[in-house]
């Protein structure tokens, strides 16, 4: 709804005037006799520093802080000493407010019956967002009600000029009190075009140029107004007009048939009650304010004074973009965009990073940017997103490379409530994992996705304890859990290796021994409950019992031809020994063991041939090595050796040897 008001050439704009003008003792009550006026205005308004575009900051308008409850009563009482009998002044006016809902103009307010103004004013001010000085300042330029000493009812009605356009009778709708106080300042926040409204407001939108007229007979013309901010635009839309030289020279008088002077009049009165429209910025938060550009840089116009009571001492200063924090040491530094967004979701100043150490500074890989804080930074992506990072996450992070290493930018926060209480944080390229213990590893690439597949913490594996290191055979690379580890092969896979089969793998010598890197993961399944993992050169097999073994080679092929541990051989029971007689090599298994030469190659023993074979001294006797498999018959089996064929009887269970 576009507000337009009365000017101040309607007779009660000159009686408010006289109001706000004449010096105590000098008005005619109703009656006609002599009466003491309201307190008299001490005039310090400076018209020679009024601004068509700058009225009021956004600081100013909007700080609903500025007055308590008591304050505000406090002031109205000076205003009006005394009211004249049979009538009631502000100071004492009481309304039945309602209740209403928040929305995206306004909090919530709770309604009362017999709510004095003042508390009206003060709720309204909080639940809305509106400085309480600017509804008393309101509340007097529309209807004189802060210094009036005989106001009649009617003001009360319409007390705030609420849907009382210049050319057409008031809204009943918006009459009363309270329904004129909430009803202003909801209107002045819905001026700028809040998220969840439409983009109605716009011919007075800050940041343009716009005509904006002397009087509402538009013959009296316009002039160009470079508006600079929404408060200014704001009393434009509620009162559409500028006052013209003449009401400028006239100060608190009145100019020619052109002359409007609602604006003017806001000016006057909240200058001579509560001080400046604008808000200073000075000291080392004025310095950081113009290093930021100033009120054409990306903070725009301070919209709050310089607060402080913040820890350790520290203040801050908001402007329309973003803020300055003055630091307990006395630097000042700006923060705005998502990367004060990301601050705030850190607990601001009390959060881990603490207050800004440093400014924006732009020019990183692909064009993003950073700030330093006291306890950490805040990384702006290119793509616009922001994550800070701090303690054990971001030194892990550093010596990763920043965001030129593997890990490339944050891309999300530090999350916590991991198993036993660790935390990780994702970026771009892995992520680092906070452990219990306060250490921070990163894992990245196919080692990540390999931890991935284990489960993360939650698997054998658990925590990194370790940073990716290379330079292994062949180029290889590795990381250690607190469980285990993940090689990463020269051929960019990854395998992980925990428990009784890393152990193994280790008595094998590693990825420098046999059986080389890992080929494949730990598989499970196999008969009894066993499991194996592959590697280049061969295989390691856990038992069921817990035990692992490894096989490679040739002794391998032959477990591999007795079909595994499915087989008569049944799972390794020990590891591959050598330095028999010719250089021979030896394995068991549950059933029986593999034994291999050069020149004989492997061979599998096992039952009544191989009790036979180890009565004669296994290699070192008269039979030699197995020279062939155990073949079997209908009347028993038989196997080759180097001195000569063993055959065994089923049906006697003796073992005979024929050289």
């Amino acid at each position: 709804m576009r507000r337009v008001l009365p000017v101040i050439t309607s007779a009660l704009a000159l009686v408010v005037s006289l109001l706000v003008a004449s010096p105590a003792g000098a008005l005619t009550g109703p009656s006609g006799g002599g009466i003491t006026a309201a307190k008299a205005v001490v005039k310090t308004a400076d018209l020679s520093a009024f601004s068509a575009g700058n009225i009021v900051s956004d600081a100013v308008f909007f700080d609903s802080g500025t007055m308590t409850e008591a304050q505000i009563q406090a002031f109205l009482e000076e205003r009006v000493p005394n009211c004249v009998s049979g009538y009631t002044c502000l100071k004492d006016w009481y309304d039945t407010s309602r209740s209403t809902t928040a929305d995206a103009m306004c909090g919530a307010y709770s309604g009362g019956v017999r709510e004095r103004a003042s508390r009206i004013i003060y709720k309204v001010a909080r639940a809305c967002g509106i400085n309480p000085q600017v509804i008393l300042v309101t509340l007097q330029k529309e209807q004189g009600l802060v210094t009036h000493v005989w106001p009649s009812d009617w003001r009360y009605t319409i007390a705030m000029g609420q849907g009382c356009p210049d050319t057409s009778a008031c809204d009943e709708r918006y009459y009363g009190f309270f329904n004129q106080v909430y009803g202003a300042a909801w209107q002045f926040k819905r001026y700028a075009n809040p998220p969840g409204t439409s983009q109605y407001f716009t011919w007075y939108a800050p940041g343009n140029t716009w005509n904006i007229l002397y009087n509402p007979d538009r013959s009296c013309g316009s002039s160009p107004v470079a508006v600079k901010n929404q408060a200014t635009a704001n009393l434009y839309y509620y009162t559409p007009y500028q006052p013209n030289s003449a009401a400028l020279r006239a100060g608190y008088g009145t100019g020619d048939g052109c002359s409007a002077y609602g604006n003017r009049n806001f000016f006057n009165y909240f200058t001579d009650w509560f001080g400046s429209t604008q808000v200073a910025v000075s000291g080392a938060v004025a310095a950081a304010w113009e290093a930021a550009g100033g009120a054409s840089g990306e903070l725009g116009y301070p919209t709050s004074v310089l607060r402080c009571g913040l820890v350790d001492g520290g203040c801050y200063q908001n402007f329309q973009g973003g803020s300055i924090h003055l630091t307990p040491s006395g630097q000042a530094f700006a923060t705005s965009g998502a990367v004060r967004s990301a601050w705030r979701e850190q607990g601001w100043e009390n959060g881990e990073l603490g207050y800004p150490s440093g400014v924006l500074r732009c020019g990183l890989v692909d064009g993003g940017c950073y700030q330093n804080f006291q306890g950490g930074s805040i990384h702006l992506t290119p793509s616009g997103q922001a994550f800070a990072t701090s303690g054990a996450v971001r030194s892990a992070w550093r010596e990763q490379g920043w965001e030129n290493g593997e890990l490339g930018y944050p891309s999300g926060v530090l999350r916590c409530g991991l198993v036993d209480g660790g935390c990780y944080q994702n970026f771009q390229g892995g992520s680092i994992h906070l452990t219990p213990s306060g250490q921070a590893f990163a894992t990245s690439g196919a080692v990540r996705s390999a931890w991935r597949e284990q489960g993360w913490e939650n698997g054998e594996l658990g925590y990194p304890s370790g940073v990716l290191r290379c330079g292994l055979v062949d180029g290889g690379c590795y990381q250690n859990f607190q469980g285990g580890s993940i090689h990463l092969t020269p051929s960019g896979q990854a395998f992980a290796t925990s428990g009784a089969v890393r152990s193994a793998w280790r008595e094998q010598g590693w990825e420098n021994g046999e059986l080389g890197y890992p080929s494949g993961v730990l598989r499970c399944g196999l008969v009894d409950g066993g499991c194996y993992q592959n590697f280049q050169g061969g295989s390691i097999h856990l038992t069921p019992s817990g035990q692992a073994f490894a096989t490679s080679g040739a002794v391998r092929s032959a477990w591999r031809e007795q079909g595994w541990e499915n087989g008569e051989l049944g799972y390794p029971s020990g590891v591959l020994r050598c330095g028999l007689v010719d250089g021979g090599c030896y394995q068991n298994f549950q059933g029986g063991s593999i034994h291999w030469t050069a020149a004989t190659g492997a061979w599998a023993t096992f039952g009544p041939i191989r009790e036979y074979w180890r009565a004669q001294g296994w290699e070192n006797g008269e039979m030699g090595y197995p020279t062939g498999p155990v073949t079997s018959t209908d009347s028993g089996a038989w196997q080759e050796f180097e001195g000569g064929t063993a055959t065994w009887d089923s049906s006697s269970g003796g073992v005979s040897f024929a050289p």
